[in-house]
């Protein structure tokens, strides 16, 4: 499951920043099953970036995993189920290159 944990906030201030700090501190991390679905947390960042409150001269999505793309992603083989895994790195190709096109940079 990919969810938003900290809603957008602005941080102009020290006091910002360590009001951001403290709500990051203040969730644990989860325990996860083994699963990877790198293409869901694109997509899932892709969006939340098109849905920004704030204005951004810059995009970036940063991304961090202990793994790789282990999990048949229903974007790349739709909602019907598992398939064929050997389109998985091929579709994050794709989605990787829309975004790159659209000024997202992805770390």
């Amino acid at each position: 499951e990919v969810k938003q944990v900290i809603d957008w906030t602005y941080l102009k201030t020290g006091e910002n920043l360590l009001g951001f700090a403290q709500m990051i501190e203040g969730h644990s991390k989860r325990s996860f099953s083994g699963s990877t679905d790198i293409i869901e947390a694109v997509y899932f960042s892709s969006q939340l970036l098109a849905s920004a409150p704030f204005r951004s001269y810059r995009k970036i999505i940063d991304l961090t995993s202990d793994g790789k793309q282990n999990v048949a992603n229903r974007r790349v083989l739709g909602a019907e189920g598992p398939g064929d895994m050997s389109r998985i790195d091929e579709s994050l190709g794709v989605l990787r290159d829309r975004l790159v096109a659209n000024d997202i940079v992805i770390n």
